[in-house]
């Protein structure tokens, strides 16, 4: 597949209005490595005049020297000699003396790279260089790259995360519903490895192509992408998480590691990368039960499906690794999939559910019967009027009325505010029995179809 851009229409959107203001514009576009961060910027900047400037590692006179040259490359076609400047003060005068003849993006990429005590950037920004001109500037880095930095003028930030599933269907609409969801689950939305991922020979050709072989474009290391090196335990944790949610104690247990402490203090390093996320049922923030997954789409795949099978890849002697390999860790991580897409809906399509909604979590406990009870989706109104309970369903067979029963039942144990009311969420879809009584009930009824329909 080539790599086109598709989806980040509200993030696109944003851009033109602000590069629609009439004077100094100053905006940051922030998110984990592979998001699109630069994808978008090439995408937004396609024929406007531009400054495109990537920082690089080596301190300010390299950088000083590599804004010279996209200076002098971007605006000056063809020049023989590079324009020098003396500063990144006398490089902003002189773009925004350029600006004069009409507006002028200047994009600074990787930003990160610049240490906050030691930012030319933000030190060209205070000293008023820009001030009076039409340039538009623009920070790209890592999310919080500019948190706490001071430009005597408020940023407007645009944070990237993963692609919406919403963004994964318009972009491929010969998919059916269901491949829809495995490539979502597959990729987690990042665009990166959706990128190198064949969509149109299907899912499983792709997980084949991307994992099960040597020559995988994802067949590497996931921590590699992180600065977290030179220790088993952040593998030996992430195994023992695989594509599910586990407390500590169990973590602890599963991943030999000697102690609640010392496992938390690895876990601690995992969060700050985006490697892994801390859960904590809904309506509980601080408390005791709280578990952990993995979160970063490279990784989910990679101790989905490639974890302990490193041998059977490397020396394949089958044509189909999926069957034995894969089949049973898609189950999983469709399943996990499914309930995010549905999260998104629900954020996505306020007049479906009658309501804006305003905090979103997963409820978990035991009510003494069951080891663990789990309510998938818990959605209060922005104004706390209402609670929508959520079953989330992904299986072929049609969702009856026990599992409302049930539904009902569970929801009585969380504390929530406001009127109590229900969804449903089904892949295939709802009993005559349960679809004569949901109106009456409460109970809002959705399917894959109307997921894909309504976006």
């Amino acid at each position: 597949m080539s790599r086109a851009f598709f989806g980040r229409d509200r993030e696109i959107g944003r851009l033109e209005a602000l590069y629609s203001t009439p004077g100094f514009v100053i905006a940051s576009v922030e998110g984990p490595r592979g998001c699109g961060k630069t994808s978008l910027m090439r995408e937004f900047c396609r024929g406007r005049r531009v400054v495109p400037f990537t920082a690089v590692a080596g301190g300010r006179d390299r950088n000083l020297a590599a804004l010279s040259t996209a200076v002098s490359k971007s605006m000056y076609k063809g020049l023989r000699s590079l324009v020098r400047f003396s500063s990144f003060q006398d490089a902003a005068g002189f773009v925004s003396k350029l600006s004069e003849k009409g507006r002028i993006v200047l994009v600074v990429d990787g930003y990160d790279r610049f240490p906050e005590d030691d930012d030319p950037v933000a030190e060209a920004v205070r000293s008023g260089a820009f001030r009076g001109s039409d340039v538009m500037l623009v920070l790209v880095g890592s999310t919080g790259c500019t948190a706490g930095r001071r430009y005597g003028t408020a940023l407007n930030t645009i944070g990237l995360g993963p692609l919406r599933f919403s963004e994964v269907v318009q972009a491929f609409p010969f998919l059916s519903p269901e491949d829809a969801v495995g490539v979502y689950a597959v990729t987690g939305g990042e665009p990166s490895i959706i990128s190198s991922m064949d969509v149109r020979s299907g899912v499983q050709w792709g997980i084949d192509r991307l994992l099960l072989s040597p020559d995988g474009a994802w067949y590497r290391d996931p921590l590699s992408r992180t600065s977290l090196r030179g220790s088993d335990a952040y593998v030996a944790i992430l195994s023992s998480i695989g594509s599910g949610m586990l407390r500590m104690g169990d973590i602890v247990e599963r991943s030999g590691i000697g102690s609640a402490a010392a496992c938390s203090t690895y876990l601690s390093s995992l969060v700050r990368e985006g490697v892994a996320e801390r859960l904590s049922p809904y309506g509980e923030p601080d408390s005791r039960r709280s578990m952990y997954r993995i979160r970063d789409p490279a990784a989910r795949l990679w101790y989905s499906f490639v974890e302990g099978n490193q041998s059977i890849i490397d020396y394949r002697a089958e044509d189909d690794l999926y069957g034995p390999l894969a089949s049973a860790g898609m189950d999983a991580l469709v399943r996990s999939a499914f309930r995010e897409i549905c999260v998104q809906f629900i954020e996505g399509n306020h007049a479906f559910f009658d309501m804006a909604p305003g905090e979103i979590g997963m409820w978990w406990g035991s009510d003494g019967r069951r080891s663990m009870d789990r309510i998938d989706i818990v959605a209060e109104s922005d104004d706390r009027s209402q609670t929508l309970f959520c079953d989330c369903r992904y299986r072929d067979s049609a969702v009856g009325l026990s599992v409302l029963d049930e539904l009902e039942e569970k929801s009585m144990r969380v504390r929530a505010p406001g009127k109590r009311r229900y969804a449903l969420f089904s892949k295939g879809g709802f009993t005559p029995e349960l679809e004569a009584c949901a109106d009456e009930r409460d109970a809002t009824l959705v399917s894959l179809k109307d997921i894909c329909w309504y976006r």
